[in-house]
């Protein structure tokens, strides 16, 4: 039998979707509903922080791959620019957003991230492998932030 036949046959009262909906409760009410919003208002204010985070991030990893390419590997200190990277990296995660991006990025960059079990006695190539799988994250985490933005305002405008 079809779908309209067995409506026309046994569907005998009137039904209406937009009055179930209408007379559906919220998902969220009253603090609770406040307490969504604020957390969603915090999102933009740690899409913000991570997006600048990671620029700066590009900045010192790109100088240290610049230092690792030259003559002047072994002779540069990077001890201070990858104290910095550490900094950064433990300023991404303790962001509340950080784990909605880290899921978000995460098939972008498993293959590079890989990479890092493939590490070697190779000093000088395991710093760039690493400097290289920072930059690529650093890169895919502003990339996600520029994704879902506009998402994530769309639905605030929508709260």
């Amino acid at each position: 039998m079809k779908l309209s036949e067995a409506i026309d046959e046994y569907c005998n009262e009137k039904f209406s979707f937009k009055e179930l909906f209408e007379k559906m409760p919220y998902t969220f009410q009253g603090d609770e509903y406040n307490k969504v919003k604020d957390r969603m208002k915090h999102l933009r204010k740690d899409f913000i922080s991570i997006k600048q985070k990671s620029e700066e991030g590009i900045k010192v990893v790109e100088k240290l791959i610049k230092v690792t390419n030259s003559d002047q590997y072994g002779q540069f200190n990077e001890a201070k620019d990858l104290k910095k990277i550490d900094k950064i990296n433990k300023f991404l995660a303790k962001q509340d957003a950080y784990s909605i991006l880290d899921v978000y990025i995460t098939n972008t960059v498993s293959s590079d991230i890989q990479m890092v079990n493939k590490l070697t006695d190779n000093e000088e190539e395991n710093m760039k492998k690493t400097l290289k799988i920072s930059l690529v994250i650093y890169k895919t985490l502003i990339n996600a932030i520029e994704n879902l933005t506009p998402v994530l305002e769309e639905t605030l405008e929508k709260l």
